[in-house]
């Protein structure tokens, strides 16, 4: 059943960030965000059925997307995952840019500053350097060390293992589900006043609606093919780097290590990929069409089996090449 917003008109004011119109309602006390889609590709189905497929396979930190109409215009709607108990929020490019600016002035810059256009620009060539120099992978690792800089410099306490854990969650849903659209504004984490201090922690993962390689246009489709796409740029556009399929995100990537490197030394990456390397998501599609009473197109179904049945083959293949390497040992149970 796809939500009709129109009664909630006088509760709604217009958000201006980011591509899609966006409009905030005030429903039953609560909070919600209803986005359209953009240049008419209908990215609240994928949001939507990317939800659904979340709740199915036991992920929690994620958010609900429902399909939904405003005044005619296609959409999703979400409630809002960010509330006031948290004193403020910080994207990693924030946080990085943050880190950065201290470095270079030898100050202490308040969460708040304000982003000044010529600083960002040096601090672009500062990343393309890095880049250059092998310095920079856009990994786990370096994420989490960016993150573990501005908190020991803000006296901000944080669970490395937890975090470690939600970021490596996310990047494997991500590689799942085709989704090119992480970049570095799509990664958002918290900051909690607890009676022992700020605490920081990653937020729900959001905007998935690239998912599935479905992008904004059929030559859009046409030029990318089977690569995998991630933004790491700062620009208006993001700068796009273009990977080889099987490479994951080697490089550019949230994640560094390929599959098998991963579910070798997490077992809930591997209890999570044997999850989804089983999923049937023709299945999957047919439950979502009759739970929420609306047909996916066909095409769109197609384009989805095919770009989930190629992820899949992956994960099969790192599964069963470590369950030949420890085969014997039984050090593992896959």
């Amino acid at each position: 059943m796809v939500l009709n917003l129109d009664e909630y008109s006088d509760k709604c004011k217009p958000l201006f960030k980011g591509y899609s119109k966006k409009w905030e309602f005030d429903i039953n006390g609560e909070n919600y965000i209803f986005k359209t889609n953009y240049k008419e590709v209908r990215r609240d189905i994928i949001e939507a059925l990317v939800a659904y497929i979340f709740k199915r396979t036991g992920c929690k930190n994620f958010v609900d997307y429902e399909l939904a109409t405003y005044e005619g215009q296609n959409g999703c709607i979400s409630k809002s995952f960010i509330d006031d108990k948290y004193k403020y929020e910080l994207t990693i490019m924030k946080i990085m840019y943050i880190n950065y600016y201290n470095e270079v002035n030898h100050t202490k810059a308040n969460y708040d500053l304000e982003i000044d256009d010529e600083f960002f620009n040096q601090f672009c060539e500062f990343i393309d350097e890095d880049e250059r120099a092998g310095q920079y992978d856009f990994s786990l690792d370096y994420i989490m060390g960016e993150v573990k800089k501005y908190c020991d410099n803000y006296n901000v306490k944080y669970d490395e293992q937890k975090l470690c854990d939600k970021l490596t969650e996310m990047a494997i849903y991500d590689y799942f589900l085709c989704n090119p659209d992480r970049h570095w504004d799509n990664i958002l984490f918290l900051f909690n006043e607890t009676k022992n201090g700020l605490k920081i922690d990653l937020s729900k993962i959001y905007d998935n609606g690239e998912a599935f390689n479905y992008y904004s246009s059929a030559k859009c489709r046409e030029e990318i093919k089977d690569s995998v796409i991630t933004r790491i740029g700062l620009s208006e556009n993001g700068r796009v780097n273009t990977f080889e399929d099987n490479n994951y995100f080697k490089n550019g990537g949230i994640l560094a290590s390929d599959i098998y490197e991963l579910i070798k030394v997490n077992p809930k990456c591997r209890k999570l990929v044997n999850t989804l390397k089983d999923l049937d998501i023709n299945d999957i599609m047919l439950d979502f069409e009759k739970d929420k009473e609306y047909k996916i197109p066909l095409k769109m179904k197609d384009e989805i089996s095919e770009a989930v049945e190629n992820r899949q083959e992956t994960y099969a293949k790192s599964v069963a090449k470590l369950q030949k390497r420890l085969s014997k040992s039984k050090e593992i149970n896959i």
